[in-house]
């Protein structure tokens, strides 16, 4: 018997993805994200990721937190 191949037991991508940037912009980070978060959509079917230029551990976290991807 053969084991499934990594792309088998890999999970489907989805459907959608959505990228927040962020220049020096913090201030409406958590509030964008919350709101593509909060779509009707199934949350499997779309991921978010979090574009910025700064440091931040306290929404680092809360993105984590949420699922978010992100990249500093």
């Amino acid at each position: 018997m053969t084991s499934p191949s990594e792309t088998e037991r890999r999970a489907p991508a989805p459907s959608v993805s959505v990228i927040v940037g962020a220049y020096s912009r913090r201030t409406y980070v958590a509030s964008a994200v919350r709101s593509v978060l909060d779509q009707r959509l199934p949350r499997g079917s779309f991921e978010v990721l979090v574009l910025k230029n700064f440091e931040d551990p306290a929404l680092d976290h809360w993105l984590d937190d949420e699922g978010v991807r992100r990249r500093f």
